[in-house]
């Protein structure tokens, strides 16, 4: 896959140029929208931050980064799925951690795009121990509290059914049918 030479915005789109920025020490060294205020780090400059992040409080992020002055008007609602700065491939969506609440612009091989304040929240979030979950002893009373419901639910319900004895119900005819016209669809198209 070749990068880009003049990279977009994937929050504003073509339109939109991407400018390289130095705002701390190495290293951090960014691609940012004038625009929208969103930016973009590679992989290991992100990792870096983050590391950083789990030893001591994040830095305040500079002026430069703060809420341009494009944005006092509407913004546009996100696309879903946007495209790579670096290489135009179509990024993932994902929640950094599976529990930050900080969803993510991720391209595998080049990085991630961060909206306007994304990153702050996120090593913030990391700093405060977000990673870590929680502490052994909230985690032993959950487990114990699961374990006396499955107990519980047990007790007062008949035993299921073996699998294949459900399948001899008509619920899974129409579902058996779809699935099977589905196989045969795909199998037909190669």
């Amino acid at each position: 896959m070749r990068l880009l030479a003049e990279p977009a915005c994937p929050a504003c789109g073509d339109k939109q140029g991407l400018s390289l920025r130095e705002p701390g020490p190495p290293p951090v060294e960014l691609l940012e929208c004038d625009a929208c205020g969103g930016f973009w780090l590679d992989g290991a400059v992100f990792q870096a931050l983050v590391e950083r992040a789990r030893r001591e409080p994040p830095a305040p992020l500079p002026a430069r980064l703060e809420r341009p002055p494009l944005l006092d008007g509407p913004r546009t609602p996100p696309r879903a799925y946007r495209s790579c700065p670096r290489c135009g491939a179509v990024m993932r969506r994902q929640n950094y951690a599976q529990k930050s609440g900080v969803v993510l612009d991720v391209c595998e091989k080049h990085g991630a795009w961060f909206d306007l304040e994304e990153l702050d929240r996120l090593l913030r979030w990391v700093h405060a121990g977000g990673e870590a979950g929680p502490k052994a002893e909230v985690r032993d009373a959950q487990w114990q509290e699961l374990r006396r419901r499955a107990r519980q639910r047990q007790a007062n319900e008949p035993p299921e059914p073996p699998w294949y004895e459900t399948l001899s119900d008509s619920r899974w005819i129409p579902w058996a049918y779809f699935a099977a016209r589905l196989l045969f669809t795909l199998l037909a198209k190669r």
